[in-house]
This record gives C-alpha cells, sequence and structure tokens, in this order.
C-alpha cells in the first residue's frame, strides 16, 4: 500500500556502554556490551528484523528479536533474559519492605506475536523462571526458594484469557515468628525503611461523582484462567512463638501439593502432603470449583503427631508439661451451597 519502497540495509551498533542512576536513592544500572543488529529496514510490504543483544554488568544477559512487517503492521517479539541479577532493585524495595538483603535471578523466554494497531489483542506466551531466591531480614533469618517455573501457554488482555501450563515451585522455604510485643516477623518486613506520607486531599479539585456515575464501563469479557499443572515440592516452614514462657519452635518440612486443570468454572482437585517432626503426616485432599467456594469436598489427615512438641503451650497456659503421647486427627468433610456436614475423629494415644 505504499507509493515507495524504501530500504536501509546493515545497521550495526557495537559495544555500548550505559549506566543509569537514580541518585535519589541510590540505584545503578550498568550495561555493557550494548549491541544492536538491523540486517534491514523496510518500508514496504516486506518484514523487517531487529535484534538487541546486552550484558548486565552485576549478572544477566538480555536477548530481544524483533520482525514487524510496515505494511500490515503485524509484529513478533522475542525477549531472551538469562540469569538476571534481581539485586539491581535492591534499593527499590526500601519503598516497600525492611530487609537485610536480597539476591537471586531471573530468566525469561517469552513472545510476544500481534499487530500494532490493536496490541492489547496480542497473545503472548513462553517461559519465566525465577531461582536461588534470598530474602535476608533485619534478623538475619531467611525466607527464599531455590527455583520457580512459569510455564506460560497463552495470555491475552483484550479476550481476558491467561492459560497456564505449568507452575513449579522447588526448595521454597518460609517461617513465622512471633514477638513478646504481639508482631510477627512479617510485620516487621512490611514495615519499610522509606515511608511515605499520603498526600493530603485537594478541596479545591472539582467534583467528578456525577460523570463517573454518567459514564458506565462496558461489562468486562468473562476472564479464563487455568493452570494446568501445579506442582511444589521440597518446601518447610518454620513456627517460632516467643510469647510463652519457654519458646515454642516448629518445623513442618517435605511439603508437596499437586494440582491439575485448575479453574474457575470446572471443579478441580488439589493434594497436599507433608510431614511432622519424629515421623507425623498431614495430608489434605481439595476437590471444588473457584468460582463456586459454597461448594467442594475436603479431607485432611494427621497421622502420628508427637505431641511433646507442643509441651510449652500446655505448661505456659496450665502449668504441667507434656512429655509422651500421639495425636490422629481425620476429618471429611462436604460443603454444599455453604452447607456444610462434617465427620471427625480424634484419637489421642498414650498421653
Amino acid at each position: 500500500g505504499l507509493p515507495v519502497s524504501i530500504s536501509v540495509k546493515n545497521i550495526v551498533f557495537e559495544n555500548g556502554n550505559i549506566i543509569y542512576e537514580d541518585t535519589k536513592i541510590g540505584s545503578k544500572i550498568h550495561i555493557k556490551d550494548f549491541g544492536i543488529a538491523i540486517p534491514a529496514v523496510y518500508l514496504s510490504n516486506k518484514q523487517t528484523d531487529v535484534g538487541v543483544s546486552l550484558k548486565f554488568a552485576d549478572g544477566g544477559d538480555l536477548n530481544v528479536k524483533v520482525s514487524v512487517n510496515a505494511a500490515t503492521n503485524d509484529f513478533n517479539v522475542n525477549v531472551g533474559l538469562k540469569d538476571f541479577a534481581l539485586a539491581c532493585g535492591k534499593p527499590y524495595l526500601n519503598d516497600f519492605i525492611a530487609y537485610k538483603d536480597f539476591s537471586g535471578s531471573v530468566s525469561t523466554d517469552i513472545s510476544v506475536a500481534g499487530n500494532l494497531n490493536d496490541v492489547l489483542s496480542s497473545n503472548v506466551g513462553g517461559i519465566v523462571s525465577v531461582d536461588n531466591v534470598v530474602l535476608t531480614e533485619t534478623s538475619g533469618k531467611t525466607i527464599g526458594v531455590k527455583h520457580v517455573g512459569v510455564g506460560i501457554g497463552k495470555a491475552n488482555l483484550n479476550e481476558n484469557t491467561f492459560i497456564i501450563d505449568s507452575v513449579i515451585v522447588d526448595g521454597a522455604y518460609a517461617h513465622m515468628d512471633m514477638y513478646k510485643d504481639g508482631k510477627t516477623n512479617i510485620d516487621v518486613l512490611l514495615a519499610p525503611l522509606n515511608k511515605k506520607s499520603a498526600a493530603p486531599a485537594d478541596s479545591s479539585a472539582p467534583d467528578t461523582t456525577a460523570k463517573a456515575e454518567e459514564a458506565k464501563p462496558e461489562p468486562a469479557k468473562k476472564m479464563v484462567a487455568k493452570v494446568g499443572k501445579l506442582y511444589v515440592h521440597n518446601t518447610k516452614v518454620s513456627a517460632n512463638d516467643q510469647t510463652l514462657t519457654k519458646p515454642f519452635n516448629y518445623t513442618v518440612s517435605g511439603i508437596t501439593v499437586n494440582g491439575s486443570n485448575i479453574n474457575f468454572d470446572t471443579p478441580c482437585t488439589v493434594n497436599v502432603t507433608a510431614s511432622f517432626p519424629e515421623g507425623g503426616s498431614v495430608s489434605v485432599k481439595y476437590k471444588g470449583a473457584l468460582s463456586d467456594i459454597g461448594t467442594m469436598d475436603a479431607y485432611i489427615s494427621v497421622k502420628n503427631l508427637a505431641l511433646k512438641h507442643f509441651s510449652n503451650y500446655s505448661l505456659h497456659y496450665t502449668g504441667y508439661p507434656i512429655s509422651a503421647g500421639t495425636m490422629a486427627f481425620a476429618s471429611e468433610n462436604k460443603i454444599q451451597d455453604f452447607n456444610l456436614e462434617s465427620k471427625n475423629t480424634i484419637d489421642i494415644y498414650n498421653i
């Protein structure tokens, strides 16, 4: 459709260095070996290919490939990011959390295909992974995960469609500490170092309430969201209660979560298992649809729970410790339209 055909060939930019500094918060990002390779730019019904590559001084490589047709406005973008160091974002975290250190890396292989005339209708797919993430709290304790991988089958904002092929979590660990002042380590973590005060309301601003009421937005398209596979393993969580006469410490390890076909409309199944100290275990089985939380089946089974680990609670509230005993607990629950039918069995042995 263009009256003339124009092409510019062999555009190359090599060995560039870019340093971005945010002096307000002390952030610095150094990009080295920045390069652009464009075999040809066509202002006609031919495809233009652009390649961008660079390295981050703190760790990570980025490669971007872009294909655009100037006549049809069709485009395709592929973003390959390998082992980008998340530590680059540490100065910005001070606005949100209070922490001591943060490390980890992120990698992506994402493709975006669409048309420049309607970018929101583009289809996005690919893989995103995060590895070796460690958040060190001000106390010196850590929260982290060895690997998180997300496979994106299709994401389309205009269609309100989000299809996730898989979510894999390996080696996650966390802890909950309760202090004598009633706060937890989460309260401390969520108290940012750089607290921002809320801006005062502007009394001179025009009243737009009436206009907002008149303009009724179009109803949103029904969201289609699905996770084909959810798998969590090698995960552990620790609890530490310092409010008692003698502090309580307990760790649940070997947490495994298995789920498939997780979506809003049709029933899905999620199984959770975990291990307690001295051979105890817990198993949870859930079946239901996320769109109808009032109807579901849930089964919980606890076996060989050693009660002596909870002795500090007994000592604190009754004055007597627990030296021996095990507990088993089984609970079968059926919920139909928020009506619960529950069958429970508790067995305590040799307490």
